[in-house]
């Protein structure tokens, strides 16, 4: 009847195969990144954003230059006019381009009312035209549709300038948020195509070096990738894709899985030497079921605590990492042993299994850990306390820089951009002229030209922009000075509407629009710089008796205020999704262990990993970003694999009457050869994505690399040591069992292997179980189909 169980599972896992493929295919497709939009609609300041581009275009913009890109270029006008014309750039008759303008083009419609070219030049330095009074630029606005044909669009308007001009598309310079985003899904799919497959063959070859057995590697490696294309249908199933922040998913659930397989693999070893596959097989699952489980879920749960997160892409990490895992479980536990059955040999059996003694490394470790153990707390406590105030200097960053490599072409592009044509990150600062407030509303220029002036006396503004800049009046340099009532206000009004510079509400309110333009490549703090804007223009709105002036209001908006609530929200997240993943682990921790103070020493090591290297990135004042924000969380998780194998296999030393310094040598001989090999196999596997040239998928890789050697650290070093300090009493407690048959069964067999390892102090040999569990008892001394599962899994 088992068999055909497995059978049918196999049937079923093999017919799923073609559709589990085919969506897995479809997430590596389609993938857009809009860093603007990570936020949650629901956020204030997105809201702000989003009727802040209702109200004056799309902030999805692409800047397009080159040398030779001139003001007096004519061609300029014949790509302005096929980007409008041409049938590539409409879908179902409507227009993917929201506005196209050009320095030429401008300059052309300020001539046109009245002042001269050199003037026009003028007001345009820094905007549209270089410093060079030449060099200037296309300006095109995406609709939303056009946003997700990016892709597609950017090559076709390379080769409409190309046509044009003769400038091929390499010597072209695009920047901008279209540039931004598709050079995070062009990174996403390089990293796919070039380092997934590295990334798995590494897996690979490690796990047959660690197995040092070429079938059960690949039988192992084989379920793996099976679990990794189901979380890659699943992201597909729920209408997702793999963008650039989930291209780590899919590797972190291969090496995950490989880890588990490895220990169910040890299991099925330690079974198969008194029984044969079959049974051996069902003893694995027994034995087995309950570490994986409490394992998955300790994982899940660090995941799954990034879905607080007001940021998309990482409540979408959160979410797709925590139901990959445990999915993975469940696959593990059906398969592996299945597998196992029914590819391994009989003669794997006792009878043809010797025992392999060999003298062990860990006794060495463990008494000189004994000896230091004191220095060893005392030290890494005085670590965790300084990392603790390390910590509090973290800041975060969403900066085009943060997200690309200094050599990357988007950067350099940038850089060329701003050298020759202007800065090109805007503040955009609204006023607000209420509807009855009529003096104000026919003095707008005087207004809106002295805070105009205003921003431009700040030392980080390069330049500004208002609807004064494509006012109909001659006017040498700056806001006008002149008498408003010499104006033709109505034509004003008109051109500043047209250059999407004003607006008016339903209610008759006027909305002025002030630009103020900073550069990308300067070290700006985003907070303190709109704080300061806010408070000195808020200060304006005085009247000497200090009283606001009626009718008035001003605000800063746009994309600097995004970025900077996206920054904020990345440190939020890290404090909040870590403290959750901490506080509801250490519940499940308190339950195992039967006592609060128990769980809260078994999450020492595990806390301090994420606490050494996060304080150490505040020491070093290196930002975070969105990418290394979803370590803390996941390696946390992660972390608690080892330690609950760990303080299994010492609880289980103890309850057979070793004492604390035996119990530890007894859970590295059982658990410690288990926890490098998987630490290490999940390393490598991640290690290779430290090389994408994303750098959120990049810092992701390496921090979490870190977290797994420093977690390693905890568990093998702090672990011990605690468990042999006075603080380790607190587990010496020997509760009694309810099975007293299995119990005294299991405690005879340890004292056994107590007796064993005092004699010789000796190891499993080759063919040994090298597990992250406890020592399972041999089959001969009882039937494993008679044994209970808490009987081998709980202290």
């Amino acid at each position: 009847m088992q068999h055909r169980r497995y059978r049918l599972l196999w049937i079923y896992a093999i017919l799923l195969m073609p559709a589990v493929g085919f969506e897995a295919a479809k997430a590596l497709q389609g993938a857009v990144n809009v860093p603007l939009e990570w936020a949650s609609a629901d956020d204030p300041v997105q809201k702000r954003y989003h009727e802040f581009v209702q109200a004056f275009g799309s902030g999805d913009i692409l800047l397009v230059s080159w040398s030779g890109c001139h003001v007096d270029l004519p061609e300029l006008d014949q790509v302005v006019a096929d980007l409008h014309s041409n049938t590539d750039f409409y879908q179902s008759g409507n227009w993917l381009f929201d506005r196209i303008e050009s320095g030429r083009q401008a300059v052309q419609h300020l001539t046109r009312s009245g002042i001269t070219s050199e003037q026009a030049v003028q007001r345009l330095r820094g905007i549209l035209i270089g410093p060079d009074r030449q060099t200037t630029c296309v300006v095109i606005a995406f609709t939303p549709t056009g946003v997700l044909e990016r892709a597609a669009l950017l090559p076709k308007i390379q080769d409409v300038i190309t046509k044009r001009t003769g400038v091929p598309a390499e010597q072209q310079h695009l920047v901008g948020p279209i540039m931004d985003g598709l050079s995070a899904d062009l990174a996403s799919q390089a990293t796919v195509q070039s380092l997934a497959p590295v990334s798995t063959a590494v897996v690979l070859v490690l796990a047959i070096v660690c197995l040092r057995s070429l079938r059960e590697s690949l039988l192992v490696f084989a379920v793996s990738v099976y679990c990794q294309l189901v979380t890659m249908a699943l992201v597909s199933a729920c209408g997702e894709s793999i963008s650039a922040l989930l291209v780590v998913l899919p590797p972190l659930i291969q090496v995950l899985s490989l880890a588990g397989g490895i220990h169910l693999v040890n299991y099925f070893r330690e079974s198969i030497r008194t029984a044969e596959a079959t049974t051996a097989a069902q003893r694995t699952l027994q034995i087995g079921w309950l570490p994986c489980v409490l394992s998955s879920a300790t994982t899940a749960i660090g995941m799954a605590s990034l879905l607080v997160s007001d940021l998309e892409p990482v409540r979408q990490f959160g979410a797709f990492s925590a139901a990959g895992v445990l999915l993975t479980t469940a696959i593990l536990l059906v398969a592996v042993p299945a597998l196992l059955a029914r590819f391994t040999s009989s003669s794997r059996s006792t009878s043809h299994s010797p025992a392999e003694p060999t003298q062990t490394l860990w006794s060495p470790i463990t008494q000189r850990l004994a000896t230091v153990k004191l220095p060893v707390i005392a030290v890494s406590f005085v670590t965790m306390v300084a990392a603790v105030f390390g910590m509090q200097q973290l800041n975060s960053s969403v900066r085009i820089e943060t997200l690309f490599a200094s050599d990357s072409p988007i950067l350099q592009d940038y850089d060329w951009f701003e050298q020759h044509v202007g800065p090109v990150v805007p503040v955009e600062v609204l006023l607000k002229i209420d509807a009855r407030n009529q003096h104000w509303q026919s003095r707008w220029p005087e207004l809106v030209g002295y805070f105009q002036e205003q921003l431009q006396q700040r030392s980080e503004v390069e330049t500004t922009m208002s609807a004064l800049t494509f006012l109909p009046t001659s006017m040498p340099n700056g806001p006008a000075t002149s008498n408003p009532t010499d104006m033709n206000l109505q034509t004003a009004t008109t051109f500043a509407r047209q250059a999407a510079m004003m607006t008016v509400n339903r209610h008759g309110d006027v909305t002025w629009r002030i630009k103020a333009f900073v550069k990308s490549n300067i070290d700006l703090n985003y907070e303190n710089l709109l704080q300061d804007i806010q408070t000195d223009l808020q200060r304006l709105l005085i009247d000497g008796r200090g009283h606001p002036l009626p009718g008035l209001t001003v605000e800063t908006t746009g994309v600097m205020p995004l970025v900077h609530r996206i920054q904020y929200l990345l440190m939020d997240d890290l404090k909040t999704s870590f403290l959750l993943a901490f506080a509801l682990i250490l519940v499940v921790m308190t339950i195992l262990q039967g006592s609060i103070w128990n769980g809260l020493v078994v999450m020492i090591p595990n806390v301090f990993p994420s606490a050494l290297l996060f304080g150490m990135l505040g020491w070093l004042e290196i930002p975070v970003d969105i990418g290394s924000v979803m370590t803390a969380s996941v390696a946390l998780g992660i972390a608690v694999d080892d330690t609950l194998h760990f303080i299994t296999a010492f609880q289980r030393a103890i309850q057979s009457g070793m004492n604390r310094q035996a119990a530890v040598q007894s859970a590295f001989e059982h658990c410690g050869a288990a926890m490098i090999q998987t630490s290490v196999i999940c390393s490598a596997g991640m290690l290779v994505f430290a090389f994408s040239s994303f750098l959120p998928t990049a810092r992701f890789a390496w921090i979490m690399v870190s977290l797994f050697a420093a977690a390693l650290c905890g568990d093998l070093i702090l672990l011990p040591s605690l468990l042999m300090s006075p603080i380790g009493r607190l587990f010496e407690i020997r509760e009694p069992v309810l099975n007293t048959k299995a119990t005294s069964t299991i405690e005879s067999d340890a004292a056994n292997t107590h007796d064993s390892n005092a004699a010789s102090m000796v190891s499993p040999g080759p063919n040994a179980s090298i597990t992250q569990g406890p020592n399972f008892p041999a089959a001969t001394n009882r039937s494993s189909t008679n044994a209970t599962v808490g009987d081998d899994i709980l202290p």
